[in-house]
């Protein structure tokens, strides 16, 4: 889903629109928060705008689930079957929105469910009002949103949020909202129409937590439509309006999105091409100076120059075979055989460095260096396979003595 620089958070009071516009730069930024019977239109008008409504509480349950699971696709597998049990409404008629706080090797998960039904009539109403929702939130979840930016120190907090905008038989009735969050997570979300009794409960169950009694203050009064307004720049918003239900503004902002990165692949498709060309030119241009010397006249197409330059290869492969001249290692072993110094050979390695280079390395074991040096006389005299240009010499270890020479070639 594409959401908007600008968001848009919208309450209905007393027949009274109560909103305020955030701007996501660095950090969320508020606009503007005001109150009137219509939403100005330089305002619905904004490009990049994400509008937020949100579900009442009576309309979104809250549920905890914890599992022995730790990463996100684990968990979302595993999430509807445990949910089955703790809904009162069919999973398959359900909208549910999780949230993952992870406690070392197993995951709470908070989960704020309502019903197609619920979200459908609520889109009605908006409808009906002139006011279409990119995004339906929670209005208890807003609330607990504004709490945790306007006290970001209070790691546990309390709030509680009353109003009087219902009615019932011509009477205006009073209600309150009470959200607790411990550490980052929502533990506590009730809704009561009798404020005093809300309290007590809370304040009993929560001793030690702060405490937010919220009054008639401005501040405090555009509390949920800040916090509806604060939803879409959350790392996972809320959002009950599923995917086949999209406003006509975000599915025109996705094909917008869309014919842009189109675009976007098009481009870069073209610039790879032209690359490649001027790559393969620089590539066929390099292979035919190289080959030229080789070809007689001019070179046409690199096929051919290629062709006419295998041809070649070919040809002198045939008229100048490769022999092999270095002696081979019967040959040496049978020499070496032939020798009378009293000398034992411990170590022996022929290694051919080409087809007419090779050399020997020999360990050898005398009773002192004096015989070794027999040896060495008895390998120079003739017939020998030592290369006639290189000194033979011994070097010692503690195993005996060692040495090493190029054979001579073949004749």
């Amino acid at each position: 889903m594409y959401l908007g620089k600008y968001a848009l958070g919208i309450i209905q009071v007393q027949n009274r629109f109560r909103w305020v516009l955030a701007r996501q730069d660095k950090t969320a930024v508020i606009e503007r928060m005001e109150e009137g019977e219509t939403v100005p239109q330089e305002v619905l008008s904004i490009k990049n705008l994400t509008i937020v409504t949100g579900l009442e509480g009576t309309e979104v349950l809250r549920r905890d689930v914890k599992l022995p699971l730790t990463t996100p696709k684990s968990l979302k597998a595993a999430l509807p079957f445990q949910l089955e049990p703790l809904l009162p409404f069919p999973l398959d008629q359900s909208i549910v929105y999780p949230q993952f706080h992870p406690l070392g090797k197993e995951t709470v998960v908070v989960v704020w469910a309502t019903t197609q039904e619920k979200v459908q009539s609520h889109l009605e109403k908006w409808h009906l009002l002139g006011i279409e929702p990119d995004l339906v939130a929670s209005q208890t979840l807003a609330l607990a949103r504004w709490a945790q930016t306007v006290f970001p120190q209070e790691s546990e907090c309390t709030v509680v949020h009353e109003s009087t905008g219902s009615t019932r038989n011509g009477m205006m009735e009073e209600a309150a909202v009470g959200v607790t969050i411990d550490h980052g997570r929502v533990v506590c979300a009730m809704e009561s129409p009798d404020p005093v009794r809300l309290k007590l409960f809370l304040k009993q169950k929560y001793p030690l937590f702060h405490w937010v009694e919220m009054g008639s203050s401005v501040e405090h009064s555009f509390a949920i439509p800040m916090g509806l307004a604060l939803e879409p720049f959350q790392k996972g918003p809320c959002q009950f309006r599923t995917a086949a239900f999209s406003s006509r503004r975000q599915k025109k902002l996705e094909s917008s999105l869309l014919k842009r990165t189109l675009a976007a692949g098009v481009g870069v498709i073209g610039v790879t091409a032209l690359l490649c060309t001027g790559i393969l030119h620089h590539q066929t241009k390099k292979l035919k100076h190289q080959i030229a010397p080789y070809y007689k006249g001019e070179i046409g197409s690199l096929e051919s120059g290629v062709e006419h330059f295998r041809d070649f290869l070919i040809q002198e492969t045939k008229t100048t075979p490769s022999v092999y001249t270095a002696p081979s290692t019967q040959q040496v072993l049978a020499w070496l055989s032939s020798l009378s110094a009293p000398v034992e050979i411990s170590h022996f390695e022929y290694e051919l460095k080409g087809t007419d280079c090779s050399e020997i390395s020999i360990e050898f074991q005398a009773r002192d260096p004096r015989d070794a040096d027999l040896f060495i006389k008895q390998l120079r005299q003739k017939p020998t396979f030592v290369e006639s240009t290189h000194e033979l010499k011994w070097t010692s270890h503690p195993l005996g003595y060692k040495l090493s020479f190029p054979l001579q070639k073949n004749s």
